[in-house]
């Protein structure tokens, strides 16, 4: 009995440890690579959090870039550093968020990415929000 209490100890002493290192980030800090063709969509390369995205090639000035960790969101945001909060995208309410008004004609030669998508809460070019 005295060695199941001790090994019960340890495993709680362990598990508070480990909720106490396990740092929470608030605020995502990413780069603005380009647009997605026939969507209101901006991709972003995400520096601070790994994992976060999926690897694409983005066709930009005639060069195609491969890029790491890259994520979707609706909306246009500007070119360059951006810093953000975000919530999960839930397509039955957000479906709307992507589209134009007036809508936008696309050719068929460009598909959608296949990234992850989150929906921007608050963002900033030159700090977290």
């Amino acid at each position: 009995m005295k060695y199941i209490k001790i090994i019960f100890l340890g495993f709680g002493i362990v598990w508070l440890t480990a909720i106490s290192c396990k740092k929470e980030i608030k605020c995502i800090e990413g780069e603005v690579i380009g647009y997605e063709q026939g969507e209101k969509a901006t991709l972003i390369k995400i520096i601070n959090v790994k994992g976060m995205g999926s690897n694409i090639s983005y066709h930009s000035n005639a060069v195609d870039s491969l890029y790491e960790n890259v994520i979707k969101t609706p909306n246009l945001y500007p070119l360059g550093k951006i810093y953000f909060n975000y919530r999960r995208y839930n397509e039955e309410s957000d479906i709307a968020l992507f589209q134009f008004d007036p809508p936008k004609i696309c050719v068929l030669v460009y598909g959608p990415y296949n990234v992850p998508i989150v929906v921007i809460t608050s963002s900033s070019q030159t700090d977290c929000p």
